[in-house]
């Protein structure tokens, strides 16, 4: 079953035609600020792209942010750390599978997901195969390494397919990471790490829906947010003993790619969804204690053609919360896209100008470095994604030869 969920089936695809298209002959130079967002200088070690795909923030001077890099023979995993001064590569570990009988177009394996407990613990999860198989690996500090996960799916069809979209860590013997897996029609999948192992368990969910994104406040307020194969959002709550759906507005065709929890009574969840005129517009709930309830949020464009996607949210304080993804309409030829920045001040959401980098470009992650329930503006934001200094293909959307894309305030 193909979902909507745009890192399964979207930007892995990029990195493969990305991988026949040449060399990187050499990064752009870095756009400047736009309002408050400074963009970094960031490694491209794959010679035929780079993608971010989820970023993590532990402190202003410790963060995260993995994805996948072309190289010469597969799609590998990509893992970027800053360390308060700049961002270097760290090597990742990429599992010895047989992918479709050793195809190049199938052999690789991205990160989709980061969350870290403190310096020497930190996890990321992903795929291997591009969907086949879930994948999980884990920084000590020093290195990163694989860990068996509850489910190892398989490829050629030898087993179920299955992937983790995101992961969350609450402590060093409580985390968190859910996806997808092909059990009937299409199931979530929810694994657990008690500190000495992973474990599935038990989600709900109807026929052919996914999982793309998790966060918490704590052991007992954990939340998980995705879509389902008929074009409905869906939002999970784990309240210390079991998962259940919690009710929330069903605009049609939507769906939600991240959510941000900020304390029990405070969480936010960004996505798109249809829009009369027939376009995607930006899509944002809100959980005030009670219930889910969907705040208006602005658009560049809403004509027929045009498409506005949210990617992730990250907040900062309660006034204080970003949304990033991407648009495409008239003004950038349709086919080219263009990052998308937005603001939520406590009283309303508003765009801000970001930066525009190459041709064509998107944000797909963000990150703050904050503590959950703080009360004031504190800490540092981070969003990333990728551009490209070509244009995107119009006949099926893949990026030429992607590359990093930073920015902090």
């Amino acid at each position: 079953m193909q979902v909507r969920h745009f890192v399964r089936f979207g930007w892995l695809g990029i990195a493969i035609a990305a991988a026949f298209m040449g060399p990187v002959a050499g990064g752009a130079a870095a756009p400047g600020p736009a309002d408050g967002l400074v963009v970094d200088q960031t490694p491209n070690p794959g010679v035929y792209g780079n993608i971010i795909l989820s970023m993590s923030a532990l402190g202003a001077r410790d963060a995260w942010a993995v994805g996948v890099k072309a190289t010469e023979s597969s799609n590998d995993t990509l893992a970027l750390h800053w360390n308060g001064a700049s961002w270097t590569a760290v090597p990742t570990p990429n599992p010895e599978v047989e992918c479709q009988d050793g195809d190049i177009m199938w052999a690789g394996q991205s990160l989709t997901g980061v969350s870290g407990v403190s310096t020497n613990d930190v996890w990321a999860v992903g795929e291997g195969c591009y969907g086949i198989s879930p994948l999980t690996e884990h920084w000590n500090g020093s290195a990163w390494s694989l860990v068996p996960g509850a489910r190892l799916g398989g490829p050629d069809g030898g087993g179920e397919w299955a992937s983790l979209s995101d992961v969350h860590a609450i402590s060093s013997s409580n985390v968190w990471a859910v996806g997808y897996v092909s059990s009937g029609n299409g199931r979530p999948l929810i694994e657990h790490w008690s500190g000495t192992g992973w474990s599935e368990v038990q989600g709900v969910g109807a026929p052919e829906s996914y999982l793309t994104s998790i966060g918490a406040t704590g052991p007992n307020d954990v939340w998980a947010v995705g879509g389902t194969g008929a074009g409905t959002s869906l939002i999970e709550h784990w309240n210390g003993t079991a998962w259940s759906v919690v009710a929330t507005p069903q605009p049609a065709g939507s769906s939600l790619d991240s959510v941000a929890a900020i304390s029990p009574v405070n969480a936010w969840a960004v996505g798109s969804r249809r829009a009369s005129t027939g376009a995607d517009v930006t899509f944002v709930l809100h959980w005030d204690g009670r219930s889910w309830s969907e705040v208006p949020s602005p658009n560049p464009s809403t004509t027929g053609d045009a498409v506005n996607q949210l990617r992730s949210v990250a907040a900062l304080a309660p006034n204080d919360v970003w949304a990033v993804g991407m648009y495409e309409n008239e003004q950038t030829s349709i086919h080219q896209q263009r990052t998308l920045v937005l603001h939520w001040d406590g009283l309303q959401w508003s765009i801000v100008s970001s930066p525009q980098p190459g041709r064509t470009s998107q944000f797909t992650a963000a990150a703050a470095s904050r503590a959950p329930g703080i009360a004031v503006s504190s800490g540092r934001l981070f969003v990333a994604g990728f551009f490209s200094n070509y244009d995107r293909n119009i006949y099926d959307g893949h990026y030429t030869l992607p590359e990093t894309l930073v920015a902090h305030r």
